[in-house]
C-alpha cells in the first residue's frame, strides 16, 4: 500500500469505519484476473463507435432509458445486488454491455472490463469486481484522466447497514445506487456520441462502476491502489451516488471546495439546468469519491438527498424522478466536457487545513469504577463549528454503528435532549443504562431523520 500523508490517513480512517462489522478490508487480486501495472494501459486499438444517429437523445428517450435501466438494476432478479449474490454479477455484466454499446473501450483486463479482486469477511473470501471502461483522449492532454464513477452494489437482503433490521426482504436500492449507475451509463453514451465533436486536445475519460461501496468503499479504494491511469495524472473524479430523488430542484454537490475551479462552474451550470445547487465541502458524504480525495484528486459528488426509503426494502424504481435524473446527466456531461478540454487541470485544495488532533473519542466516565455504563460509540469532529455533535467516525461494533450512524452525520437530538453543543452528548449518554433504547435524530447531507439506538455497555 502506498504511503499517505497523515492528514490523508486521518480522513480515510474517519470515512471507512462506517462499514459493516462483518467485513474487513482485505483486498487480494484474484489469481485469474491479471492486472496491468498501475498506470499502464493495454495498447489501444482502432474501434468504430456506434452511429449516434441510432440513439436518440431527446428528453423523453433519455428518461425512458434511465427508467428501464433502474427498473432492471432494482428488480428482485438482481437480489439487491448484495456481495456474493448472482444478482450482483448480473448487474456487472449489464454495465459492461452498456459501456461497450456506448462505444467505450472495455478490453482492459485480460480483454475484459472487470477489475477483479477478493474481499474477506466472516464468511471467507468472496470475489468481487469493479467494471472499468475508457474513452481515450486526444492530443497532449490524453495522458491525463477524469474518472467518472458510481457504485452498483447494495445491501442484498438487508443485514448490517439496513434500516429495517430483522427482516430478509430484498433491498432493491433503486436510488442507492441504481440511479447513479444509470446516470453513469447515460453520461457515457452522451460523451461517446460527441466523440466526433471538436475535442482536441481532450483528456481521457475513465468510467468505473464500483463494487462493495456499502461494505466500506472497498471498490474505490482498490481502484485508487490499482488505477487504470496513474492517480497523479487523474485531474478530477465525479461521483454519482443517490441521484434519483430530486426535490424542490435542490441538487447537493459535495466537494466544491476541493478545487477553487469548481464553485463558479457548478453555479453556472446549475443555473443553466434549473437546479438550486447546494454545495458541501469535500469530506462530507461518505462515498467513493473519498478514496480519490485522500490522494489529492479534486472530487465532486452528485446527490439528491436522503429519504424515508433509504436503506430499506421500499427503495423501488417507481419512486424516482427520471426527469431530474435526465437533467443531472445533461449538466454532468457539460461539466465533464469542460474539465476534459480546459488547458489547466483543476488545482487541488484541502479545505480542512491541519487535521492534527481530529480524533476526540466520546467515552462514558472512563476513569470511574463501578457498574457498567451506557456506551454509544461515536467520535467527535473537533473541527465542526455549527450546532450539534458532528460525528467524525463511528466505533466498529458499537451501538451507533449498528443503528446506521456514519462519519459526517450531525447528532441534533438524543432522546428528549436537544444537542446544540457537542459537550451535551456525553451527559445524555451517561444518564442512560446499557440496553436502553433511545431515538437519535441526526442530520445527514441536509436531511434530518431518526434512528432507533439500543445502547451498549462498557
Amino acid at each position: 500500500m502506498r504511503q499517505r500523508a497523515p492528514w490523508r490517513w486521518a480522513i480515510w480512517i474517519a470515512a471507512l469505519v462506517f462499514a459493516a462489522a462483518s467485513w474487513r478490508l482485505a483486498i487480494v487480486p484474484s489469481p485469474h484476473a491479471p492486472v496491468s501495472p498501475a498506470g499502464t494501459l493495454p495498447v489501444a486499438v482502432d474501434h468504430t463507435l456506434p452511429a449516434s444517429a441510432s440513439i436518440s437523445f431527446e428528453p423523453t428517450a433519455v428518461e425512458e432509458r434511465l427508467r428501464d435501466e433502474v427498473r432492471y438494476l432494482a428488480s428482485d432478479t438482481l437480489e439487491g445486488r448484495g456481495i456474493g449474490t448472482a444478482g450482483i454479477d448480473l448487474a456487472a455484466e449489464h454495465i459492461a454491455e452498456e459501456f461497450a454499446a456506448a462505444g467505450l473501450r472495455t478490453d482492459l483486463y485480460d480483454g475484459k472490463p472487470f477489475q477483479e479482486f477478493s474481499v474477506s469477511g466472516r464468511r471467507g473470501g468472496r470475489a468481487v469486481k469493479n467494471v472499468v471502461a475508457i474513452l481515450d483522449g486526444r492530443g497532449p492532454l490524453a495522458e491525463e484522466a477524469i474518472v467518472l464513477g458510481a457504485h452498483y452494489d447494495h445491501l442484498g437482503r438487508g443485514g448490517s447497514g439496513s434500516l429495517a433490521p430483522g427482516g430478509r426482504e430484498i433491498h432493491n436500492g433503486a436510488d442507492d445506487n441504481a440511479s447513479g449507475t444509470a446516470v453513469l451509463n447515460e453520461v457515457a453514451r452522451q460523451l461517446a456520441a460527441r466523440q466526433g465533436d471538436p475535442c482536441d486536445p481532450c483528456r481521457s475519460l475513465v468510467f468505473v462502476a464500483f463494487t462493495a461501496e456499502e461494505s466500506g468503499l472497498i471498490g474505490s479504494e482498490y481502484y485508487v491502489g490499482n488505477p487504470l491511469m496513474p492517480i497523479k495524472n487523474t485531474v478530477a473524479m465525479v461521483n454519482f451516488d443517490m441521484v434519483g430523488r430530486l426535490r424542490h430542484e435542490t441538487l447537493t454537490i459535495c466537494g466544491n471546495e476541493s478545487s477553487p475551479a469548481f464553485g463558479p462552474l457548478l453555479r453556472d451550470l446549475g443555473s443553466k439546468y434549473g437546479f438550486r445547487v447546494r454545495e458541501i465541502p469535500a469530506l462530507f458524504g461518505p462515498s467513493d469519491h473519498l478514496a480519490f480525495y485522500t490522494e489529492s484528486v479534486p472530487v465532486l459528488h452528485f446527490f439528491t438527498g436522503l429519504h424515508k426509503d433509504y436503506h430499506r426494502p421500499s427503495d423501488d424504481f417507481e419512486k424516482l424522478d427520471y426527469e431530474g435524473m435526465r437533467r443531472i446527466v445533461e449538466m454532468s456531461t457539460e461539466l465533464v466536457l469542460q474539465l476534459a478540454t480546459n488547458a489547466a487541470r483543476p488545482e487541488f485544495a484541502n479545505p480542512f487545513g491541519d487535521l492534527a488532533g481530529m480524533f476526540s473519542p466520546i467515552t462514558s466516565a472512563m476513569a470511574r469504577t463501578g457498574p457498567r455504563q451506557a456506551f454509544f460509540g461515536v467520535v467527535r469532529d473537533v473541527d465542526h463549528k455549527p450546532a450539534g455533535f458532528a460525528v467524525r467516525r463511528v466505533v466498529t461494533g458499537s451501538a451507533a454503528e449498528k443503528a446506521g450512524l456514519r462519519g459526517g452525520d450531525v447528532i441534533v437530538q438524543f432522546g428528549d435532549q436537544p444537542i446544540e453543543r457537542s459537550e451535551e452528548l456525553t451527559p445524555a449518554v451517561r444518564a442512560m443504562r446499557p440496553g436502553e433504547r433511545v431515538q437519535v435524530r441526526i442530520e445527514r447531507l441536509g436531511t434530518q431523520f431518526e434512528l432507533d439506538v439500543t445502547l451498549g455497555a462498557r
